[in-house]
């Protein structure tokens, strides 16, 4: 009996592991199904063509050679990098791959997948389409694969979440990834993504919220992007409070009977009791109203100030409560202050002990710099912002500087405009004819009068007429050649004119142009002259002649060939003779 017992209890344990490894084995593909990854692209293959004569649209090459004849009412390209073209006649589509073959040609339709509300100079899912067969929609691959069977009513991508689709099964709504694995179930009546953003993630780690439809309208509750339900569909109204929290801490702002409360993920922070709750997120607190009153609430759900103010503004890191006849200053945490109810202090980042203080007394405003509560300096600014790397952005005599944190100038005050470029530690400053752009310390780096800023990837480009200077984004002028180094021809002006010459400096076209531009990785240029647009290849040959061009527009077109892009708006483009 004790060996059949000994014997039992071995074929439960490895039961046990079995069912353990299992477990982990089925959670980890699990967690693998879940995760997608949108592919990115950088070498544009093929491109849509119109022709004038036939308004008819076609596929082009990167050389401009026609691929797919223009003989389509539509041309749509999901993905420029590979060959697979959906093209439409009257209503009837064909996919055709760069032989103008047919391909999949076993379904009864097949649909592009357009992206609503994304960050993309492409309008499609790039790896996906959808296909019908027998009145129901599934997915597949560029490459043919089935992703899923044709099992639901509808297919569509969910706003702001490349690699996402809300698909219809049975009357409900679900959410599915670019693999087809199911994200959210199909039990919904609505789901809209929560629009959480970080700067690692973009809306990857978006939430979802979600609605099924009763006798009284919708009730809403929230799907974490892991797939976990946190609140169910009970409320009235809901949404994400994105500038709070992080991608794992979702908090939630709900109504319930008109009244509203917060959670933070499953947890109730807040209760359903207040006609408004909304959040500050310089200071990472609630303002709430109950009735007639104002109150604050910490993100940890602690009440700061009770709801017992007729008005509660916010100004910098300090609340400024009205009681009666009374304002009263508060830091963020509760504590009252001596500080002048006109008088507001905003913080310089990453500078302790320094603060920009406002001074408003007889409608008159002033802006000083003060560090531990005493003032740097006497001179009094009309306006002072903080710009970046301890340099601030003053107004004096209706112009505009730079100081530092001390106080101390950097610049004239002589500009109309400063302004830090978008993505860089550069500064641009503008005049009233003129253009400068300086380095995070607002040291000069070049001046051009009349000058037009064009912000690319890995450079800023300065230009008039007369000249094109360029700025690598870390604040180092250089030439065209350090920048575009796999060129062989540059552009060059002479006497008032442009032409192109090699590394060298040997000229190779004449510079007899009166616009040029460089040379686009296809190894096509633009040339103006006497208004009109022509074409020139990278060994210089003029591949079409300004004076038999009818492009005449103000900003130099890009070439494919003797091809030119037009841009319709909303991202949609075609090139065209």
């Amino acid at each position: 009996m004790k060996k059949r017992g000994l014997i039992a209890i071995i074929i439960l344990i490895i039961i046990i592991a079995a069912c353990t490894v299992t477990y982990f084995i089925f959670q980890k593909q699990n967690q693998q199904n879940k995760e997608y990854e949108v592919e990115k692209i950088t070498d544009y293959q093929y491109f849509v063509s119109k022709s004038q004569e036939n308004q008819k649209y076609g596929v082009i090459d990167t050389k401009g050679n026609i691929v797919i004849p223009e003989e389509y009412d539509v041309v749509e390209i999901p993905n420029p990098s590979k060959p697979v073209f959906l093209c439409t006649t009257g209503q009837k589509n064909e996919v055709l791959n760069d032989q103008s073959n047919k391909i999949y040609t076993e379904y009864d339709n097949i649909e592009l997948l357009p992206l609503k509300n994304v960050a993309s100079d492409l309008l499609y899912e790039k790896s996906i389409m959808k296909y019908e067969q027998d009145g129901k929609y599934g997915l597949i691959s560029l490459t043919g694969e089935v992703l899923t069977d044709a099992i639901y009513e509808e297919i569509d991508t969910l706003q702001y979440k490349e690699g996402e689709l809300i698909v219809k099964k049975d009357g409900k709504y679900g959410i599915i990834n670019q693999k087809g694995y199911t994200l959210v179930e199909t039990q919904y009546d609505k789901i809209t993504a929560d629009t959480f953003f970080d700067d690692e993630g973009k809306y990857y780690y978006d939430g979802y919220i979600v609605a099924n439809k009763t006798e009284n309208g919708y009730r809403y509750g929230y799907v974490a992007y892991t797939g976990e339900v946190y609140l169910d569909t009970l409320y009235n109204d809901m949404q994400r409070i994105s500038e709070a929290g992080n991608r794992d801490e979702a908090y939630l702002l709900v109504a319930e009977n008109g009244r509203y409360g917060l959670f933070k993920n499953e947890k109730k922070l807040i209760n359903t009791e207040y006609q408004s709750i909304n959040f500050d997120s310089n200071n990472s607190i609630f303002i709430i109203q109950q009735g007639k009153k104002y109150g604050v609430i910490n993100q940890e759900g602690n009440l700061i100030l009770p709801c017992e103010f007729e008005e509660l503004d916010v100004k910098g890191k300090y609340l400024y409560a009205k009681k009666g006849e009374e304002t009263s200053v508060y830091s963020a945490d509760g504590k009252q202050t001596e500080i002048s109810p006109n008088t507001s202090i905003v913080e310089i980042p990453n500078n302790d002990g320094y603060t920009i203080r406002v001074q408003t007394e007889e409608n008159n405003t002033t802006y000083q710099i003060y560090k531990d509560e005493q003032p740097i300096i006497q001179d009094n600014y009309k306006y002072i912002t903080y710009l970046e790397n301890n340099l601030l952005m003053a107004s004096k005599d209706e112009k505009l500087g730079i100081i530092d944190i001390q106080g101390n100038p950097k610049t004239e005050f002589k500009y109309t405009s400063i302004q830090v470029i978008q993505n860089t530690p550069l500064i641009q400053m503008l005049t009233d004819n003129s253009i400068e752009i300086t380095d995070g310390q607002a040291n000069s780096i070049l001046t051009m009068q009349d000058g037009e800023l064009t912000q690319y990837e890995n450079y800023i480009l300065v230009s008039n007429e007369k000249e094109n200077k360029y700025v690598t984004i870390e604040g180092k002028e250089v030439t065209n050649k350090e920048i575009f180094k796999d060129n062989t021809l540059y552009a060059v002006v002479k006497d008032g004119k442009w032409g192109f010459e090699d590394k060298a400096g040997n000229i190779v076209v004449e510079p007899v142009y009166d616009q040029v531009t460089e040379f686009n990785k296809y190894g096509f240029a633009g040339i103006l002259k006497d208004k009109k647009w022509g074409m020139v290849t990278q060994d210089g040959t003029v591949g079409l002649e300004p004076s038999q061009s009818t492009i005449n527009s103000e900003t130099p077109p890009q070439f494919i060939g003797t091809y030119h892009q037009v841009q319709l708006g909303s991202g949609k483009i075609y090139y065209t003779k």
